[in-house]
């Protein structure tokens, strides 16, 4: 990821956390402080509308938990929503890995402390509602209503506040000495490749010690690492060419000694038919050396036997015509 977008990152993180920290903020403090009622048109506390409903009304439903622990939980929120604003705003003095990590915890808790008192209330105002339906008037003069403008609000932005610590997360910067032993390890791992004779995991592993040395921005270490992955990579296609043209001549060697011996035979033939006078048997075998010759790249020894081949057929020739003239009966007187 580019700087750049990282630094865009960070500053919609903090910002988002300062909007949802804030505005937690603003009604941790205005619960806290005024503890305001269900009643909208009963402006006690909590303590004194509770008060009213046991003596009043006779219910039995007044929970301690509503008169003790919402207060506290209104303050909590207060102090996750200061804790986050102040993070948000000094997120590069206390570091911008730590600063995602804060937030995404005040974030998470301050979601959670205003589900559980918009939760409680709105099952108190259930149960108002269920004592005073018997009294429409009664109903009609306190009017019931669920602070749910200042807490449904709250808890969209607590919502955007946490998306701001993912980002805050992703605009950190990288961990140097965590991506410094990787490139250590991933050195050693090449050199051991390349001296065991293993050249296609050492140009891997070079390769990926020049891009971890790009990330940490150290472009003149990835120079190195990257022209040994190429020096290597010329020497392993320099060995696997030299190695098939070692195999070629091996095979051209084993092969020319195949036509060498082959063509001994041929000539051994060629003596024995001439000694037999066997004159167009001993052309033929002439011909096929000169072609044994020609796949040697032995030109002139093939012409030589081309040679001896054409002299052998013109001598069976004049042989085989002598014969015939002495075959033939004397002429009748």
């Amino acid at each position: 990821m580019s700087e750049t977008r990282k630094n865009d990152l960070e500053i919609r993180g903090a910002w988002f956390g300062v909007i949802g920290s804030g505005l937690a903020t603003v009604v941790g403090l205005i619960m806290g402080i005024f503890n305001l009622s269900l009643l909208t048109s009963f402006p006690g506390t909590v303590s004194e509308y509770s008060a009213y409903f046991v003596d009043e009304v006779g219910a039995y439903w007044v929970a301690d938990a509503l008169i003790v622990v919402l207060p506290i939980i209104y303050w909590i929120t207060f102090i996750i929503g200061i804790i986050g604003l102040i993070v948000s705003l000094f997120r590069t003095n206390i570091g911008i890995r730590f600063s995602g990590l804060i937030l995404t915890g005040t974030a998470i808790g301050a979601i959670a402390c205003l589900s559980s008192c918009l939760a409680s209330l709105s099952s108190q105002q259930s149960q108002i509602v269920s004592l005073l339906s018997s009294d429409p008037q009664e109903l009609a003069t306190y009017g019931i209503s669920v602070p749910q403008l200042l807490f449904w609000p709250a808890i969209a932005l607590c919502c955007l506040w946490l998306v701001g610590s993912i980002f805050m997360f992703l605009a950190a910067p990288m961990n140097e000495a965590k991506f410094r032993t990787r490139r250590m390890k991933t050195l050693a791992r090449a050199d051991t490749a390349e001296r065991t004779g293993k050249p296609l995991e050492a140009i891997k592993l070079y390769s990926l010690a020049g891009d971890i040395s790009m990330k940490l921005k150290e472009e003149d270490k990835a120079s190195e690492y990257f022209a040994k992955s190429r020096e290597i990579r010329e020497v392993a296609i320099q060995a696997v060419l030299e190695a098939e043209e070692k195999r070629k001549r091996e095979e051209l060697s084993a092969r020319r000694s195949k036509l060498e011996e082959k063509r001994r035979e041929i000539l051994m033939q060629a003596d024995k038919s001439e000694e037999s006078e066997d004159w167009a048997r001993a052309a033929v075998v002439y011909k096929e050396a000169a072609s044994l010759s020609v796949d040697l790249g032995e030109k002139k020894l093939a012409a030589q036997f081309t040679a001896k081949s054409k002299e052998l057929q013109k001598r069976a020739k004049k042989t085989s015509r002598r014969e015939e003239v002495s075959e033939e009966p004397p002429p009748e007187e």
